[in-house]
């Protein structure tokens, strides 16, 4: 008995105290303000927006991006103003090539920290969620004895006031007193019990849903950091399609190996036959 009293109790303090402590912290503010009628008003609440936790990398590959897209978005134009084999036409290209390559680079480590980060997430909830079973176990067992006990005292009371009234000794009732103190302590620590496993088993829920919410992102990220290598390799056979044109239009432009003239040796050869 004593022993299954320690688990109640701590059980108890476990769960229990600090949803009384949040509770508490709930209700002070209304009860200062019921206090004090004349108190201000109450300053605006304040955002619940919460920061990226990798926003200087967040900025940093919104910065890489834009400055790829202002030179993307002139390339055309630049080579279009550039003459045949314009050495500036290869350099433009080439200056716009290392810009997507540095975006691309800069999304990929802000995907891959978060990746990682929710890597970690998942792993921690998963260990969490691993070790609540034994503890919810032990929570159950200790509802079961109270509730096993309090079943015994219940009977044991019926008992002790039926034998009082057969031998009509109803007056005494400092034996009965003490059986219904016992009983009524009983139940209220079935309910403190009862209300610990409501709120694990919440506990539980919750953890859950934070597992099952790091997995999602992990996919997600996933798909985001295959969605950049595929825009690379797009990107890469973009721009050398494009270099391959730039060396297209040069030899284009290039003239033609000339031709020797073909009647030469006949003119030469036959002037020198006359003077001999």
């Amino acid at each position: 008995m004593k022993t299954i009293s320690k688990i109640v109790v701590a059980v108890i303090a476990v769960v229990l105290l600090p949803a009384f402590a949040a509770a508490q912290d709930a209700k002070a503010p209304q009860n200062n303000q019921n206090q004090n009628n004349q108190s201000p008003a109450p300053a605006a609440p304040a955002s619940t927006a919460v920061a990226d936790p990798f926003q200087n990398l967040l900025e940093r590959a919104h910065q890489s991006q834009a400055v790829w897209a202002t030179k993307d978005d002139t390339l055309d134009e630049a080579l279009a103003a550039r003459g045949a084999c314009d050495p500036g036409a290869r350099a433009d290209l080439k200056d716009t090539m290392e810009a997507k390559r540095a975006e691309i680079a800069a999304w990929n480590e802000y995907y891959g920290k978060h990746l990682e980060y929710n890597r970690d997430r998942a792993r921690a909830t998963s260990g969490a969620v691993n070790t609540r079973g034994p503890q919810r176990s032990d929570l159950v067992n200790a509802i079961q004895i109270e509730e096993r006990e309090l079943t015994d005292l219940k009977r044991r009371l019926a008992d002790l006031n039926q034998t009082l009234q057969e031998k009509n000794e109803t007056g005494n009732t400092k034996a009965l007193d003490s059986l219904r103190e016992m009983t009524g302590a009983k139940e209220q620590g079935l309910l403190k019990l009862r209300r610990a496993l409501e709120l694990f088993d919440q506990g539980s829920h919750d953890l859950a849903e934070m597992k099952d919410l790091a997995n999602k992102r992990i996919g997600d990220v996933q798909a985001l950091l295959n969605g950049l290598r595929i825009e690379d390799t797009l990107y890469q056979n973009l721009y050398s399609g494009m270099g391959h044109r730039i060396d297209l239009k040069c030899d284009r432009a290039t003239p033609g190996v000339s031709a020797r003239g073909e009647d030469e040796w006949q003119k030469r050869t036959g002037d020198r036959i006359k003077k001999d």
